[in-house]
Formats: structure tokens, sequence, C-alpha cells
């Protein structure tokens, strides 16, 4: 049997006091799969994501297992880490701006990626096919007028383009499995719409397995068909999405449900949130 592309074993997060804030969390997700990490704020999603990269802030260490193709990332060198990233898991962030330098311009700084990943290969660009490179990765993320997003620095444009940028950039070195980490919550309606679709799409044609965390069960359920619900660092309830939509046995996951559901009308009846 093939191992996972990402098998996540006993995974616990502890402060520097010893407290868990991740605590005994499994699952996996094979190639090309796909898995939501859903909760409310505090309930340990993002962290788990962090962990997976080895990304986890300071005063906080991990326990248990986090393979990636096979290759164990808790403990490991951060050189071996950086063999990881970008080439076998990129990241998107709810907040483009985590992502990207405010001080350079968007189309060199998707240049970096694509160029480690052509040296990755043995091949070293010329500077016109890096161009040419950086325009095509922006258009595979639906930005208009790409070349002029490319001269941009990125509080000259949208919030809209700038998380299209970060996930070019995540994307840049072919990852096999991308993470995103509530990359629609800072986007209006509108624009989180066509960024999910984007995802979705972009996903779907590479072959990419996905992470998708968030707190909004009515976001997920456009992208993925398998949950995990997490509470307090802690499990809460695991299944097919439209299983806990329609028949959640714990009453947290019932409480998201319903405020799913809540906020669906009110966008719906035009009210606000």
């Amino acid at each position: 049997m093939t191992a996972p592309l990402l098998d996540v074993s006993q995974l616990t997060v502890r402060t520097a006091d010893g407290t868990p804030v991740v605590d005994d969390i499994s699952f996996h997700i094979e190639a090309g799969g796909r898995l939501a990490l859903i909760g409310e704020s505090g309930s340990g999603k993002s962290l788990t994501s962090l962990a997976v990269m080895g990304l986890l802030p300071g005063g906080l260490a991990a326990s248990g297992s986090i393979r990636i193709d096979g290759v164990e990332v808790i403990g490991a060198p951060e050189s071996a880490l950086n063999r990881l990233r970008g080439r076998k898991v990129g990241i998107v962030f709810q907040e483009p701006l985590t992502a990207l330098d405010p001080l350079a311009k968007l189309g060199a700084q998707l240049a970096e990626p694509i160029r480690r990943a052509a040296r990755a290969e043995g091949t070293r660009l010329s500077r016109a096919k890096v161009r040419t490179a950086v325009v095509d990765a922006l258009a595979e993320v639906a930005i208009r007028e790409p070349e002029r997003i490319a001269r941009a620095y990125p509080h000259e444009v949208s919030g809209g383009q700038r998380q299209r940028v970060a996930i070019a950039m995540a994307l840049a070195r072919g990852p096999e499995l991308l993470i995103a980490d509530e990359p629609t919550t800072a986007l209006d309606v509108t624009v989180q719409t066509e960024v999910l679709e984007l995802l979705d799409r972009v996903a779907t044609e590479r072959g990419t397995a996905l992470l998708f965390v968030s707190h909004d069960l009515a976001v997920v359920a456009q992208l993925v068909e398998q949950a995990l619900v997490l509470r307090a660092g802690r499990e809460v309830e695991r299944g097919a999405l439209r299983s806990l939509i329609d028949s959640a046995e714990d009453s947290y996951t019932r409480r998201l449900v319903a405020a799913a559901r809540e906020l669906d009308e009110a966008l719906r009846s035009g009210g606000r949130s």
C-alpha cells in the first residue's frame, strides 16, 4: 500500500510551560486528496497547518509525527525542511501581505521561486524566460493585465489580486500539497468566491492535494468533501462534510453548522454579518 502524501499522527503542540494547544491530532491526505480542518479561532487548526510546514512560532514545540512523502517534519533540521517547503508543500495564508514583501515588486517576488524550481531541475533561466514565466504564472491564477501587476508593489493592487499573487507564489515550485489557511477570510464575498473557484480549478488541473483551513463551513463545502472538526486543540468529529452538515453528532459541530446557515441566510437577504 502506498503511503499517504501527508501523514499526521498523534500531533501535539505545547507551549513553553507544557500546556497543549493542539492535542493528539491524527489525519492523512492521499496524493491529490482534499481535507478541511474546521473550527473557531483558537481551535488549533492554523497551528496544525504551521506544524505541517515546520513553521511553529517560537515558544511552541511539536511532538508526535508529521510525514510529508515519507519525510519526518518534527525534529528535522531547517535544511531538510527547506527541501520540502515549496517543492513538496506550499502554503497560502489568510492575509497575503504575510507572504509578500511590501518593498519589492510583485513580479520580482514571484520570480524567485520560479528560479528555484528551475535550479532544482538543473536549469538556469534567462531574464527573458523568467519574465515570461512570471506572466504565465500570474495568468494561470486569472490575474488580468499580468504584465502590469508584475510591475506593481503589493500596496498598489487590491486584496484579491494580492491573494492571487500569493497563490501563484505558493504554486510556483509545483508542490504536491497546498495548504490554504483561511485564504478568503480577508476578502469580500464576490472575491472570496472567485478565489475559491481558482483554488479548486488549479488543484484539479495540477492534481495537487489540498489541506483547507477555515472556520466557515459554507466556504469549505465549495472545495472539500472530508473534514476534521477541532475545538480547543482537540478533535471533536470527522467525516464526510455533507454528513457533518446534515447530521452532526457533536453539539459544537451543530453550532458551527447553525452559524454557517445563519450567515448564508443573512447574505441572501442582504443583511450584514
